[in-house]
C-alpha cells in the first residue's frame, strides 16, 4: 500500500488489523490514523535515491499506536536517508510505540526524526514507546504519563529534552545522550532516568529530592564518558 504525491487525508485511516502503508512526499492528515495489532508506518525514499529527502506529516490530525488488545507493538519506521517531521499541529501517541529507521540499504544510520507537534506516551503496564532513529530532535512536546516508560535511542542532546513533561516516569538511556555543559535533574518534571545499555556524556546529573538517583540495569553496555 502507497500513498505518494502528498495526498491530504481528511479522513481516518483504520490500520486496526495490522495493516501497512507506505508514505512518499510526506502526507497531510487531518483526521486520525489508528495502528493496532502490530501495525507499521512507514516513510520511504524514491527507489535507490542516495540525497537526503525529507518528508512531511503535517495537518491537525494524529497518529494512535492502539495497543489496547493483543499485546501488540506498532511501528514508524523512517528509512536511511530520509528525515521525517512531524508539524506543529499533529500529535502522536500511544504505549507501545517503535519509532526506528528501516534498513533498505541507504547510507547507514541517516534516517531522522523531527518532532515540532506533541508525542504523548500513554501508561499500559509492561509496554514502553521507544524513539530509537540513529538521529532525532526534538522541537516541540513529549508529555509522559505517570508510571509509563519511554526509551531514548539513537543520538540526542540535552535541549531535545527541554519540553519534556514526565513526572512520575520512567525515562531509559539506550542510545547516546549528550550531557555536555548541561544539567540533568532525575526524580522531577524530567521523570526518573536509568541506563539500559546507553551511554550519557558529560554534564552533571542531579536528584531532585534525597533518594533520587540514576537507575543502573544490569549491563555492561551502560557509560558514563566524558
Amino acid at each position: 500500500n502507497l500513498l505518494s504525491g502528498g495526498v491530504v487525508v481528511n479522513a481516518d485511516l483504520d490500520f486496526s488489523d495490522g495493516g501497512e502503508l507506505r508514505i512518499l512526499d510526506g502526507l497531510t492528515l487531518n483526521g486520525t490514523a489508528t495502528l493496532g495489532g502490530n501495525a507499521n508506518l512507514f516513510f520511504v525514499r524514491p527507489g535507490e535515491h542516495a540525497d537526503p529527502y525529507s518528508q512531511l506529516l503535517g495537518g491537525s490530525g494524529e497518529v494512535v499506536f492502539d495497543n489496547s488488545s493483543n499485546g501488540s507493538d506498532n511501528s514508524l519506521r523512517i528509512e536511511d536517508n530520509v528525515t521525517l517531521t512531524i508539524g506543529a499541529d499533529m500529535t502522536v501517541r500511544g504505549s507501545s510505540v517503535n519509532i526506528f529507521r528501516r534498513n533498505v540499504g541507504g547510507v547507514e544510520d541517516t534516517a531522522k526524526f523531527v518532532n515540532e507537534g506533541t508525542i504523548s506516551v500513554e501508561r499500559i503496564a509492561n509496554r514502553k514507546f521507544q524513539l530509537a532513529t540513529p538521529q532525532w530532535q526534538n522541537l516541540g512536546v513529549i508529555d509522559v504519563a505517570s508510571e509509563a516508560e519511554l526509551e531514548l535511542g539513537g543520538s540526542f542532546s540535552h535541549s531535545d529534552i527541554a519540553a519534556l513533561n514526565a513526572t512520575g516516569a520512567l525515562i531509559s538511556v539506550i542510545g547516546v545522550y549528550d550531557l555536555t555543559g548541561s544539567t540533568l535533574i532525575t526524580g522531577g518534571s524530567l521523570g526518573n532516568w536509568q541506563l539500559s545499555g546507553g551511554t550519557i556524556v558529560g554534564g552533571t546529573i542531579n536528584g531532585a529530592s534525597a533518594g533520587d538517583a540514576l537507575k543502573l540495569t544490569r549491563n555492561f553496555n551502560n557509560l558514563l564518558s566524558g
